[in-house]
């Protein structure tokens, strides 16, 4: 009889800390969640500022993209938002850097991409740069889980299933409209 109070005891306090556990990991999770959601929301309704970089390799034709860890998920072009203080050209360096442990230089910018519906979570603007990967070690980071190269035809088989306007933005570059 002792022994069975002593486990009805014991799986009380198993099941309180179960509990705990759960609600502490949604917690965390919410937090995270409206901490990712602050920093693409600007207060006054105005649109957020960020960049993109189409990023080259040297002596190949390969385009370096990164599947989102965040939603909307799938294959991207890397870029964020800018910083507070920061210029579109650093950011975007910091971003490429951030994303796909590589060093670039920027070759020119590209576009400015400003439809209200390119981004599904608020209005962004984005300033896209053609940059050429000149060091570092490519490996998806940050807000990355994975990053490959693609080539001329396997960006335009995934050009339609890319996030926000990307395959727009790729197709304008293959295009060479610029």
């Amino acid at each position: 009889m002792m022994m069975r109070i002593a486990l009805l005891w014991y799986y009380g306090y198993i099941q309180k800390f179960l509990l705990f556990v759960i609600v502490l990991t949604l917690a965390v999770a919410l937090y995270f969640k409206e901490e990712i959601k602050e920093r693409i929301m600007d207060s006054n309704g105005n649109p957020i500022l960020a960049v993109d970089a189409i990023i080259r390799e040297k002596d190949s034709e390969e385009i370096i993209l990164i599947k989102r860890k965040y939603e909307p998920h799938g294959w991207a072009i890397p870029g964020g938002i800018v910083d507070d203080g920061e210029s579109c050209e650093d950011a975007v360096v910091r971003e490429a850097k951030e994303e796909t442990g590589l060093d670039v230089k920027i070759v020119r910018q590209f576009h400015v991409y400003s439809d209200p519906k390119r981004d599904p979570r608020k209005h962004v603007v984005s300033v896209v740069f053609i940059c050429d990967a000149v060091g570092g070690k490519m490996e998806a980071a940050s807000d990355a889980v994975d990053i490959a190269r693609f080539n001329r035809e396997e960006i335009g088989e995934v050009s339609g299933s890319l996030c926000f306007d990307h395959g727009m933005i790729l197709n304008d570059y293959l295009a060479g409209l610029y």
